[in-house]
């Protein structure tokens, strides 16, 4: 029984909420018809570490498009609808990541998966990294990790392969990043990408 108390005690205070200080692009206004991403000050809370709720006066201050927008929190980014659910993304090329073939990257707990427009996980996540999908495939890895190179993170190590849409694992993770590149099933995959046919 007390084992049971302290187990609980654990994660309630193992889940920390902070006050979250936001940068994020508001909606325009007459004096501002043309916004920028600034500063807005603690609009809302993270929870843990990859959780994050808005507070309601700053999601009506957001600038919305296609039905989402983009907060960051410190170096994280995440998206938020226009219902207010917020989900984390992978920081790419200064913001948040691009939905390819209606997916985009999501983390928790430092693991990549997948999410698609309505910020609903579609493929848990479960990796050290992941790629965009392209024509239904993307590249994914387990062990890998980024090395600093000038401005830029590369990937180094690791075992790496492929899932399909489905989650599906399509080449197994059984490659270094190098032998990826050179074996048979990603040069398949490859020409049929230059073909244009979707894997499915």
């Amino acid at each position: 029984m007390l084992k049971n108390i302290i187990i609980i005690l654990f994660v309630l205070l193992s889940t920390t909420v902070q006050a979250a200080d936001c940068r994020y692009r508001p909606k325009p206004s007459k004096g501002n018809p043309h916004p920028e991403l600034s500063p807005q000050g603690k609009c809302g809370e993270i929870i843990g570490q990859d959780e994050f709720r808005i507070d309601p006066k700053h999601l009506k201050n957001l600038s919305f498009k296609s039905d989402l927008a983009e907060v960051f929190v410190g170096d994280k980014v995440f998206y938020v609808s226009k219902s207010g659910k917020a989900a984390r993304t992978h920081l790419f090329d200064g913001g948040a990541d691009y939905f390819e073939e209606g997916l985009a990257r999501t983390i928790s707990s430092g693991k990549f998966g997948y999410m698609d427009e309505k910020l609903a996980v579609v493929i848990k996540p479960e990796y050290d990294f992941a790629f965009p999908f392209e024509n239904g495939v993307a590249v994914v890895c387990n062990g890998c990790r980024p090395v600093s190179e000038g401005e830029h993170h590369l990937l180094t190590g690791g075992k790496w392969g492929a899932i399909d849409r489905s989650g599906a694992v399509v080449i197994p993770l059984t490659f270094s990043r190098e032998e990826l590149r050179e074996s048979v099933e990603y040069k398949t995959l490859k020409k049929k990408k230059e073909r244009g046919k979707s894997i499915k």
